[in-house]
């Protein structure tokens, strides 16, 4: 196994298991902030609602502009994750 099957591996690990596993967690964390706040009558317990809802909110839109901008920037110089990338070799 060489340096490049083992980083295309961990790659697709990251891209096809860990990215989706985040955006569910953060998903779930808002909606769990908004049925703690629903379901909370005191005051304390909806601040800590609100906390929550607003952390699932930031961590939603920090992972999707993150992989916005990633995908715009591979788009726009023409880095595709399947094609290899040639090194330059000195003569």
């Amino acid at each position: 196994m060489n340096l490049t099957v083992l980083l295309t591996n961990i790659l697709n690990l990251i891209n096809g298991y860990i990215i989706p596993l985040l955006v569910a967690i953060a998903i779930i964390v808002f909606f769990w902030g908004i049925v703690r706040y629903i379901m909370g009558a005191g005051g304390e317990d909806k601040q800590s609602a609100v906390k929550l809802i607003t952390s699932g909110i930031i961590g939603l839109v920090v992972m999707l502009s993150v992989w916005g901008i990633v995908a715009l920037v591979s788009n726009t110089l023409g880095i595709s994750g399947t094609q290899a990338v040639s090194l330059p070799q000195v003569p």
